[in-house]
């Protein structure tokens, strides 16, 4: 399936929107990119304001610290969107940065237009409910079970989730995703191995 489609059947269709007029937006403004591994779609400071699509690979959104540590906020896999609204809303520099853990192929496109769009236009505001739905989900699930759970509790709880995330994210990136450091992980995983 092709990147566009992915995205209209991913996306679109889960979210209610079947205009034709819809479709054709997406169509006509999304770009499409390949990132190498290693590469960025945003990185911090920018005010290139992009909702992005991940068609293939699997992007990491990030925060450098002041004292030089990196704190993973997320992992963007296929078949999500992403955009960083509070920013473009505020009209200030995104303070994360969006890199490519793997080669990917991302369809992307200007937020202020789609957020233009979704004004005016019932389809688009659909979308946007629906972005802002599966972005809830995640987050306050993601707060929940930090709060709720041990360290140990929420790496199994993740790996039920993501199966392939030992060899799709290396330990340092997850070890900052659970808050700990990667000597920690290291125990958490040879406890597990030997349970």
């Amino acid at each position: 399936m092709n990147a566009i489609d992915h995205f209209i059947q991913a996306i679109l269709r889960p979210a209610g929107c079947g205009e034709n007029s819809t479709v054709a937006f997406f169509k006509e403004n999304f770009k499409s990119i390949f990132l190498k591994k290693g590469d960025f779609i945003i990185s911090a400071g920018d005010m290139d304001y992009k909702l992005f699509f991940v068609h293939s690979g699997l992007i990491r959104i990030y925060l450098d610290t002041p004292n030089g540590e990196q704190f993973t906020r997320t992992f963007i896999k296929e078949g999500q969107v992403s955009a960083e609204t509070t920013y473009f809303w505020q009209k200030k520099p995104i303070p994360v940065s969006a890199q490519a853990l793997e080669d990917c192929e991302i369809l992307y496109c200007d937020y202020a237009q789609y957020d233009a769009l979704s004004e005016t236009n019932m389809d688009f505001a659909k979308l946007m409910i629906a972005e802002f739905k599966q972005y809830k989900i995640r987050h306050q699930t993601r707060e929940l079970l930090l709060q709720s759970l041990t360290v140990e509790e929420y790496y199994k709880r993740i790996k039920l989730d993501f199966p392939d995330i030992e060899k799709r994210i290396k330990q340092c990136h997850l070890a900052s995703y659970l808050g700990v450091s990667e000597v920690t992980l290291s125990r958490i995983k040879k406890k597990l191995a030997a349970s």
